[in-house]
């Protein structure tokens, strides 16, 4: 059983897919379940060997392990512990709690953390912290999904009671959003969509350029209230 855990998506896809195309290779059948609702009798099924040639399939569960805990929940892990099916992966969009993974008979733990280094970048938009991420060669698709996230939560902020965060996420957002006016940001939104769909069609050919200008524009007209 492999894991594959952590928020910095574009990483862990990319593990994904590596694997996936290695099980391609070996001939494995690829079987891929959402997990949100997913019964007992089904997992069992699909893990259960019905032929001599069901060994031969790979079998991928998505956010299993990210589940509110319940009775299905706890059910369902308790299957994974007590199969003797190998040719499993769990691939996990949040950090998984260490304990979790020790108590399942895994073979292979992958984690991708996000570099704490986009979180300074988000919080100052410093251009120079930019320079540093891309130094660690950290995939710029991460970045350049959470900054259009930050930047719909900034729009967001500057109407109270529609942006649910802790209050100490509250006031520091609410302090950047502040620097700018709506139609700033909103402005800013519409450049990353746009980025974002040059991107799905390849047109985009630096994504480093494409976010420092988006930047370069939006802080020359900081507000400073």
């Amino acid at each position: 059983m492999i894991i594959i855990h952590g928020p910095d998506q574009v990483s862990a896809q990319n593990k994904l897919d590596q694997l996936l195309d290695q099980a391609k290779n070996n001939n494995l059948e690829i079987q891929r379940i959402e997990a949100k609702n997913l019964s007992r009798a089904s997992l069992s099924q699909t893990l259960t060997p019905s032929s001599l040639f069901s060994s031969s399939r790979l079998v991928v569960v998505d956010n299993l392990l990210s589940l509110p805990q319940s009775a299905n929940k706890k059910k369902l892990i308790e299957i994974l512990k007590k199969t003797s099916n190998k040719n499993i992966i769990l691939y996990e969009s949040k950090n998984i709690h260490p304990a979790t993974i020790k108590s399942l008979p895994t073979t292979q733990v992958f984690s991708f953390k996000e570099n704490p280094l986009i979180y300074k970048f988000l919080e100052t938009f410093d251009l120079k912290i930019l320079d540093e991420i891309v130094a660690t060669r950290q995939p710029l698709e991460m970045l350049f999904f959470m900054l259009a996230r930050h930047v719909r939560q900034l729009i967001q902020v500057k109407t109270p009671g529609s942006l649910r965060l802790a209050p100490w996420q509250l006031s520091k957002i609410s302090k950047q959003s502040s620097l700018f006016t709506t139609d700033q940001l909103i402005n800013l939104h519409k450049k990353l969509y746009k980025i974002d769909k040059r991107q799905k069609t390849s047109q985009t050919k630096d994504l480093k350029i494409e976010i420092e200008l988006c930047i370069l524009e939006l802080t020359a007209h900081e507000t400073h209230t």
